[in-house]
């Protein structure tokens, strides 16, 4: 089948090449064995060879390919294999003990016919650049960018014109999260057309680009976050409340938001408007061709003047926002009064009570937004690197087509060749790019991708496995068997095994005598086929491309048997009416990724059929007889895969699940003790840098680099969940549906701590918290912070083995909440907040912005607890309620028992 772009073609034409040779070599190694075997009289040891190795070790190398890859090149890469493999070793040379070579070349000749089909249709008809795509998409995401951040200033200024509810908010965040996960699907084809002027050359560039706006999302995320005030008031005028004093505590709310939106309003509005600018610039000139002579040649000059407007205007913001939130720290009072101007209410003096904590929401937001502009000016500073070259290349078009005229082109190529510019590489150059990506499209993600956590090996850390150096010969040799046993229970081995000895079971009836004839008149190899298409690690991905597989085939089944019956033996009609059919069948495969196996299946099936139903005319084969015996070898194949599947080592996606979600808990509180690690003392960077002799700022951006690696990770293993959770809707569960929301709000949890975390990392990161914070609010406080880091990470241990184990958790969760307010009432009785002085810039307050991102992971944390409470239940099966009620006076615990006595009964539970 025909990629969608040039890039993926080429992609696939990589893979399927690795694919005819690994088919050459194990058709030809089974051939010589035989060959080799039925010399010594040994057929039969021969034959049970290539039932063991050939198939069963080959077949079993596709599986772990297809899983280790994870790539739908990879994936039909593989049944090509499947495809090429199963008739020749069970009906040709393999079998008689010769050596075919015919047979061999004629099914590769069928594959590299086809393969050069799609590959014309993919470059010549309609041809779709996959670098094109790409600026597409960059566009559609930078204009997702300019939305968000337009609706988030909107909302945090409670703007009266402009009203938006949190569930649209989030349905806008969700949409620009689909349109960046497509991003860098469209980039990692787009490096494989080295030939596009677009791209060539500019690959780490554009890595670049896609991990800034990786940190830009993540800034609209934390914006997002710093609107919980703002929500607050929102959802209350939803509910219809007045907002007077009293009234669910919003006036206070109010009175902070509207002072500070007082001073700095105007300066919000011009850097959002700024950011707005910038925005449609960087995309505005990716619409022009690198070649469009008629292009302004002025793109990255203003560029440079937006980047300056850029920065002026944040320097503004910052100075505003800075002296406002000074102002207001020192001047409201805990609980802020109605009435009196700011004038009065700073004319009150500096020896208030503690500060009103409203203040750090908004701030929180401020600061955000702050780095979000910050990232975006480093942004620009690529694209202007962009847009200057592009302006050399249409320059150098142009002098080329002065001097060559009609070849200017070729003259283009010549001139680059000779000045040797950075960006456009020479023939040989381009050869080398090519073949770079191709040795990085081969590399496993494991081995591009080594993850930054410590590695958990059979329940235990890695640094706490017993030292092999240690121990005497005999009791290495059992630490060796020990290692041995502990990968072949790896996932992805057992996978491996369990499709290749199912491939070889199921291929050995072609290799019996009695049976042969039988697997001869049915098609046995269309039923291995079938049942590698279908192997899949997960029992719900195994059962829904097994009813893709099944309803695909009978479908295209009736269709051929249709179409014959009406055109019987017509050249002419059927190839027509196979081509009006095959359209369908593609758009299904490109607009509905998940039903691609399934269309490919009706398409193959429905050629199948009529090729054969015409190649056999001669012998009076009728069609039906054609169409059922196709039909029950695809579902022979197909229940044994499921079988195998089911009662091998089942790999289900809700366990799987589950382990992925405790793995993710795991990493998480690591991610967390590293933030707190690097904040606590005066820097780890500043101990390596005596140590090792390093300046501080190289070092700096190392650990920034490692914590960019932690939140990469952290987010690829919340994809990973959140696909495992699609697929637990495809398996069979006697005691009823999983209950897949609950899951879905787990991740959505999830999401968000990892967000606030993410915040914290770029709060942490300021120079100001070494000089000021640490000095005035972190070390002042360190038992409490002990106390509310220690809850933190015991809550996140103790949610990794429940959702692990599926145990029911205790009705007292860590209080980590009462830990933070604990950090926070410490944090008023420091003299540094009764006197209210804030020490140079508003960015001394970072640690109260600090505390307010851990409400916010507390409160996720809670959330997580009481739905895991909801799914496995409560030690001693009550409710929290009636163990509160322990503790209460008789009087108030009976009042308390027939308050709660409608919903006390026992957690139910889902799992």
């Amino acid at each position: 089948m025909p990629s969608r772009t040039i890039g993926g073609m080429v992609e696939a034409d990589l893979f399927l090449s690795l694919a005819a040779l690994f088919a050459i070599f194990l058709s030809c190694g089974s051939m010589a064995m035989t060959v080799f075997l039925d010399a010594y009289d040994l057929l039969t040891l021969g034959h049970a060879l290539v039932i063991v190795l050939w198939i069963g070790c080959g077949y079993g190398c596709l599986a772990f390919a297809k899983v280790v890859w994870a790539k739908p090149t990879v994936s039909t890469a593989c049944s090509l294999v499947s495809l090429v493999c199963s008739p020749i070793i069970t009906k040709e040379g393999a079998f008689l003990g010769e050596f075919q070579t015919e047979a061999i070349k004629r099914v590769l000749l069928i594959a590299l016919v086809g393969s050069v089909i799609s590959n014309l249709v993919c470059f010549l008809v309609w041809p779709q650049s996959a670098t094109t795509q790409f600026q597409t998409d960059l566009d559609r995401t930078l204009d997702s960018f300019s939305t968000l951040l337009d609706m988030l200033a909107r909302t945090f200024l409670l703007d009266p014109d402009y009203a938006i509810t949190s569930t649209e908010l989030k349905r806008a965040i969700e949409t620009h999260k689909s349109t960046f996960t497509t991003l860098r699907t469209s980039l990692s084809q787009a490096k494989y057309e080295v030939f596009d002027r677009r791209i060539s050359g500019r690959t780490t560039i554009y890595d670049s680009v896609v991990a800034k706006m990786q940190h830009l999302a993540q800034g609209l995320t934390g914006m997002r976050a710093g609107c919980s005030l703002q929500f607050d008031i929102l959802r209350a005028r939803e509910r219809g409340v007045v907002v007077e004093a009293g009234d669910d505590g919003l006036l206070d709310e109010i009175i902070v938001l509207e002072r500070f939106k007082e001073r700095v309003e105007p300066s919000l509005r011009q850097v959002v408007a700024s950011s707005k600018r910038v925005l449609h610039a960087l995309k505005a000139p990716a619409n022009s061709m690198a070649d469009d002579l008629e292009a302004p040649t002025s793109a990255s000059e203003d560029l440079f003047r937006l980047q300056q407007e850029l920065e002026q205007d944040l320097a503004l913001f910052r100075r505003e926002h800075s002296k406002a939130v000074k102002i207001l720290y020192r001047s409201l009072p805990e609980k802020t009064f109605f009435g009196g101007d700011l004038e009065s209410s700073l004319a009150q003096g500096e020896t208030g009570g503690a500060p009103n904590e409203n203040l750090f929401r908004i701030y929180h937001f401020c600061f955000n937004l702050e780095e979000w502009a910050g990232e975006l000016l480093a942004l620009v500073s690529i694209f202007i690197r962009l847009r200057a070259t592009d302006e050399a290349m249409r320059q150098d078009l142009r002098q080329a087509r002065a001097r060559w005229g009609r070849i200017a082109n070729v003259g283009s190529v010549l001139a680059s060749i000779s000045t040797g510019r950075q960006f456009d590489s020479t023939l040989t150059q381009k050869a080398e790019q090519l073949g770079r990506q191709f040795s990085r499209a081969l590399q496993t993600p494991r081995s591009k991708h080594r993850s930054v956590f410590p590695e958990i090996i059979d329940g235990a850390l890695s640094s706490h496995q017993v030292d092999a150096a240690e121990l005497p010969i005999l009791a290495r040799v059992k630490l060796s068997l020990w290692h041995l046993a502990y990968h072949l229970r790896q996932p992805n081995l057992r996978f491996a095994i369990k499709t290749g000895a199912g491939a070889a079971i199921l291929s050995a009836p072609a290799f019996i005598p009695s049976l042969r004839p039988l697997w001869l008149t049915w098609r046995g190899e269309w039923s291995v086929i079938s049942y590698m298409v279908i192997a899949a690690p997960s029992l719900g991905q195994t059962n829904f491309l097994a009813f893709g597989r099944i309803a695909g085939t009978a479908f295209g089944a009736a269709v051929a048997l249709a179409c014959w019956t009406a055109f019987p033996e017509n050249a002419l009609v059927l190839p027509v009416l196979g081509a009006l059919f095959s359209a369908p069948c593609f758009y299904v495969a490109v607009s509905r990724p998940h039903l691609a196996a399934t269309s490919r299946f009706v398409l193959l099936t429905f050629n199948l059929t009529c090729l054969y139903a015409f190649n056999l005319r001669e012998i009076d084969v009728p069609i039906g007889s054609i169409a059922f015996h196709r039909s029950a070898a695809v579902i022979f194949g197909v229940a044994w895969g499921l079988i195998v599947n089911s009662y091998v080592w089942p790999f289900e996606a809700r366990r799987k699940l589950r382990s992925g979600l405790s793995e993710f808990f795991v990493n998480i509180s690591h991610f967390y003790e590293r933030i707190v690690r690097t904040y606590s003392s005066a820097g780890d960077l500043a101990e390596d840098a005596t140590d090792f002799g390093e300046t501080s700022p190289l070092l700096r951006s190392e650990a920034e680099d490692l914590f960019s690696s932690m939140e990469l990770e952290l987010q690829l293993t919340l994809i990973r969940v959140s696909a495992l959770l699609s697929a637990t809707r495809h398996e069979p569960r006697i005691k009823g549906p999983f209950p897949v929301a609950p899951y879905r709000d787990v991740l959505a949890a999830c999401q968000s701590m990892l967000d606030s975390l993410t915040a914290i990392v770029r709060m942490t990161r300021r120079d100001a918290w070494l000089k000021v914070v640490r000095r005035d609010f972190v070390l002042p406080v360190n038992e409490q912070r002990r106390e509310m880091v220690g809850n933190v990470i015991l809550y996140l241990a103790l949610l990794s083995s429940a959702v692990s184990a599926k145990t029911p958790l205790p009705p007292f969760l860590p209080p980590a909440k009462q830990a933070r307010e604990r950090l926070v009432a410490k944090l008023r009785d420091l003299e540094v907040v009764k006197r209210r002085l804030v020490r140079g810039g508003s960015e001394s307050l970072l640690y109260y912005a600090y505390t307010t991102s851990m409400q916010d992971v507390i409160a996720q944390l809670d959330l997580l607890g009481a739905i895991f409470q909801r799914l496995f239940g409560i030690v001693g099966g009550t409710t929290v309620s009636d163990f509160d009620a322990l503790f209460l006076a008789p009087s108030a615990a009976s009042s308390q028992f027939h308050e709660d006595d409608s919903d006390s009964t026992s957690s139910h539970h889902l799992l």
